[in-house]
């Protein structure tokens, strides 16, 4: 009896152990089809690219970017409310090629799926799904396409993703003279206040709306603190994604210490009436030089990157204001002459454009290609503009 019990026990456990080897080596590879009605996905791109405007050529997403890739199912036409599978892909080089960092996408098909892809990979399936949240500071772009999925393996190929934020940038300049010895950002960095307050809502959806910015407060204050800043030369530059903004006043704040003193002195100024429209770049350059200082503002499309100096930047230009410069004694104990500035005194040619219709309420923009002049009429590409008018309407927006 006590041999058969033992022979009976063992043939208990033999259908255990042989479930047990299925289980185990069906889940070796999460990214391998589990069945012969799942498909591998994997997801390519030569150069996967951020479209930041319709008249500007695309530009590689920046390596290390990272890109989330979510799929829903559509079923009679209708688009499923809930993600089937979604995974995190990051851009391993500087032609924006995809690289997944926890396995790839396996679906069971045939069946149609959306797909959405959008860089940063974004916290979209926690709390509501679908529903992702959009901050000041976001460099924020998305696509998206409908794939049939069938079979065991398929590729698909990622469309650009179009930029739906806007970019401020900071460039402190100093041009050394008589009196000027240098000029560096101060340890209150540079604000900038009346932004969209953050962060807003954006829900995926297969036409990849714009950011919905209606009823936002623009009470928000983004801040490029010091340490952001590069120091290249006499030059001092950092940039911050923003949320797109409606028409209205913000005030810029910036800290500067000049001829290397360790006072800091502020440079206040408003700029009314403006509006920041995705996939633009709003470059405010402060010029720091012997006959005082001056703040101008370029407006560009988001992909043009060269700021090292005031003219020649493709897009509009306008100058906004400047300060007087008194040199308040003789010297420091560096030889540097101990500098004050005076109050701000703005041109009366940026508050008539910010309080009419133009490039800075984000009526019509500037395509690249074309340098023009801060008042008066111009030509920018396909149009043409008149400070204070309503009546033309710039393409690339």
């Amino acid at each position: 009896m006590k041999r058969n019990r033992i022979d009976i026990k063992n043939k208990c456990l033999i259908p255990v152990i042989v479930v047990l080897m299925l289980v185990g080596s069906g889940c070796s590879r999460e990214d391998e089809p589990k069945d012969g009605n799942n498909c591998l996905l994997t997801f390519t791109q030569a150069g996967l690219n951020v479209i930041s405007t319709k008249a500007t050529t695309s530009s590689p997403l920046p390596k290390n970017s990272t890109v989330d890739i979510a799929a829903y199912k559509i079923i009679s036409s209708v688009e499923s409310s809930t993600n089937t599978q979604g995974k995190s892909y990051k851009i391993s080089d500087d032609v924006g090629t995809l690289k997944a960092t926890n396995g790839n996408i396996v679906l069971p098909g045939p069946q149609d799926y959306q797909f959405y892809f959008f860089s940063p990979a974004s916290d979209w399936n926690n709390g509501i799904d679908k529903t992702l949240s959009i901050a000041n500071g976001i460099d924020f772009a998305i696509s998206s396409c409908t794939v049939s999925v069938s079979g065991s393996a398929q590729t698909v190929v990622v469309p650009d993703l179009s930029r739906k934020c806007s970019n401020v940038d900071f460039l402190l300049e100093c041009v050394p003279g008589n009196v000027v010895t240098s000029a560096v950002i101060g340890p209150s960095g540079v604000n900038f206040g009346g932004m969209t307050h953050s962060p807003v809502a954006y829900t995926l959806s297969s036409s990849c709306p714009a950011i919905d910015i209606s009823g936002q407060a623009q009470d928000a204050t983004c801040t490029l603190p010091q340490s952001s800043f590069t120091v290249i030369g006499n030059n001092s530059e950092a940039s911050l994604p923003v949320l797109p903004k409606s028409a209205g006043s913000i005030t810029l704040t910036a800290s500067v210490l000049l001829n290397g003193s360790t006072t800091s002195n502020t440079l206040s100024f408003p700029v009314s009436g403006i509006a920041f429209v995705a996939g633009y770049r709003y470059v405010f350059v402060v010029q720091v030089s012997d006959p005082g200082i001056e703040a101008v503002l370029h407006v560009l499309p988001w992909n043009y990157q060269d700021n090292s100096t005031n003219a020649g930047i493709p897009g509009y230009t306008i100058t906004l204001g400047s300060w007087t410069l008194t040199n308040t004694t003789a010297s420091e104990g560096s030889g540097s002459a101990v500098l004050t500035v005076g109050g701000w005194i703005p041109t009366s040619s940026a508050a008539s454009e910010g309080n009419g219709s133009g490039i800075l309420n984000g009526t019509w923009l500037p395509v690249s290609g074309t340098t023009t002049g801060g008042s008066g009429s111009g030509t920018i590409n396909n149009g043409s503009w008149t400070n204070g008018s309503s009546t033309n309407t710039m393409g690339g927006n």
